[in-house]
């Protein structure tokens, strides 16, 4: 208002301002946050420190002007999150503070995207344009009705932009990456649900900062232990209830419950039924048993080791 409407000299809050807004008293005009960062390089905002990740108040309606210095290698590719217009001089770019939000400059030394087939492995050369692996810093693309499945860890990409899916086929292999970005409609999830800890498998993303837009998802929901089938009459895993009479719930953090019969009240099980931590969990859930060689499967693992931010829309 102060800054559309000329009429309007002060704003008065009776509650808290939303967040990312503040009144300045000393100014008598409302400031707007913000925060620059780059996936590789430096950024240094209105002739301030540089860092990987700068962040500041600025005038509502100034123009803020941004450094980038690009990593050895790497050049920008695109601003994401605002409109930013390049400045009088390389390296330097403008913006108008306009309302909260995080700008973020994509550099990387290669622009790569996913061209193979929907379920090929990520290190399979061919299945990328240009052809070849991604490298360090390089900046990733996975379109749309697309899946790449990981076996391996990979490298530390510069930026990973997931509109497609990523599925991570074992336990160990991570996803490694300066920036995430689960774009809308975008997946990152894991294999199928296993009967062997050595077929066991989870999302396991490490980065400096993720971002999933609203529409985009991790999950990992059934690709915990397997329930239970017409050849094995329990739910797998250190929390099935064992026994082919039993209709049971499997459990991890807490215990399961179970019914002998399917009239009789649910009883808790055993203690021996409970593992893990329900608060900080780091293992796949058991699977069920519902007779009739059907059961469902338990819950699966998400690792998520960020060293920055962690945004979810």
């Amino acid at each position: 208002e102060v800054i559309y409407t000329a009429a309007v000299d002060r704003l008065r809050f009776s509650a808290v301002p939303p967040d990312g807004y503040r009144w300045n008293a000393t100014t008598q005009k409302p400031e707007i946050q913000l925060s620059v960062v780059t996936s590789s390089g430096t950024v240094s905002l209105n002739g301030g420190a540089a860092s990987q990740r700068v962040e500041g108040w600025f005038e509502a309606g100034s123009t803020l002007t941004i450094t980038l210095t690009p990593a050895a290698g790497a050049s920008l590719k695109r601003w994401d999150g605002g409109t930013v217009v390049e400045g009088g001089e390389a390296g330097t770019y403008t913006c108008v503070v306009a309302a909260p939000v995080t700008l973020m400059a994509v550099c990387g030394n290669e622009s790569k995207t996913w061209v193979g087939a929907s379920g090929a492995r990520w290190d399979d050369e061919a299945s990328w344009d240009p052809e070849g692996i991604p490298a360090a810093g390089d900046v990733v693309t996975i379109p749309k009705g697309k899946t790449v499945v990981i076996a391996e860890s990979t490298a530390k990409v510069g930026v990973l932009d997931v509109l497609g899916i990523v599925s991570n086929a074992t336990w160990d292999a991570a996803l490694n990456a300066s920036v995430v970005m689960v774009m809308n409609g975008g997946e990152i999830t894991c294999g199928g649900a296993f009967d062997d800890e050595a077929n066991a498998t989870r999302v396991n993303i490490v980065c400096d900062d993720l971002t999933v837009e609203k529409g985009g998802r991790i999950h990992a929901d059934k690709r915990g232990w397997q329930g239970g089938n017409t050849t094995h009459k329990s739910g797998y895993g250190p929390g099935a209830i064992p026994g082919d009479s039993y209709f049971a719930g499997g459990g991890h953090g807490g215990i399961g419950s179970y019914r002998v019969v399917n009239n009789d009240a649910p009883r808790v099980a055993l203690a021996t039924n409970e593992y893990g931590s329900a608060s900080a969990p780091i293992t796949a859930g058991s699977g069920g048993w519902g007779g009739n060689g059907r059961g469902g499967h338990g819950g699966g693992v998400v690792t998520i080791a960020a060293s920055g931010r962690v945004t979810v829309y």
